[in-house]
């Protein structure tokens, strides 16, 4: 039997902190693991509906397959464990910035149990605007935050003409950005601005967050809300 009170009580089960990201804490809620950084959730729960609802749109584009993955922001590894559920035969590619969030993932969320996925302990910005691999991403997603904000050179120029150079031609690339109070206005510059490195921009709203889908070449289905 469960106490149906201690049950729904958030419960920190660890604290750590690191360099990066300040002040961490892994509570159970609802009898899982999440993790949580200045306030805000980084693993399971709401960010599995999110994720969630972008798996089912990619899955659902007619006679797109995809072979390689690229994730900026791997966090606790929702994102990388609902890709290796939909798509087992696609390899994934996780950067990190923070090696205290990959311990926590590996401890809590199994993410070293993931064959098909290689994971980078390194600045996003840095991999993106240094990597010379030939190798194209047929998916490519951008969660990149420290807390509630995300580092301006993730918008620069540069740093989306390489995104750009590694998305594959027929590849998606989808973005994840805050979208409510303070966050609106920088979001909707940033959905214009995109539109100068890749075609077809969707966008894709679940709860506070918005969802920016981009290609290269992909035919723009029905948009989404």
């Amino acid at each position: 039997m469960i106490n149906i009170a201690s049950f729904f009580k958030q419960k920190v089960i660890e604290e750590t902190s690191s360099s990066v990201n300040g002040r961490i804490q892994v509570v159970n809620f609802l009898g899982e693991p999440r993790i949580i950084v200045s306030g805000l959730l980084q693993s399971g729960g709401l960010l599995e509906v999110i994720w969630g609802k972008v798996i089912k749109k990619i899955i659902g584009w007619p006679d797109f397959s995809a072979k390689s993955c690229l994730i900026l922001g791997l966090g606790g590894g929702t994102l990388a464990n609902l890709i290796n559920q939909s798509f087992p035969e696609v390899k994934i590619t996780g950067v990190e910035i923070d090696p205290e969030i990959i311990r926590l993932a590996k401890k809590y969320f199994g993410v070293n149990k993931i064959s098909n996925l290689k994971i980078i302990n390194t600045d996003a910005i840095k991999f993106i605007n240094q990597e010379k691999s030939p190798e194209k991403f047929d998916l490519i997603f951008v969660d990149l935050y420290l807390g509630d904000k995300i580092p301006s050179k993730t918008e620069t120029a540069i740093f989306m003409s390489n995104l750009k150079k590694l998305l594959s031609k027929s590849g998606i690339i989808v973005f994840n950005r805050l979208f409510y109070e303070q966050h609106k206005k920088g979001t909707e510059k940033f959905v214009k601005q995109l539109g100068y490195y890749f075609s077809n921009i969707e966008l894709v709203r679940v709860h506070s967050n918005l969802l920016v889908f981009g290609s290269l070449s992909y035919k723009k289905t029905r948009a989404s809300s």
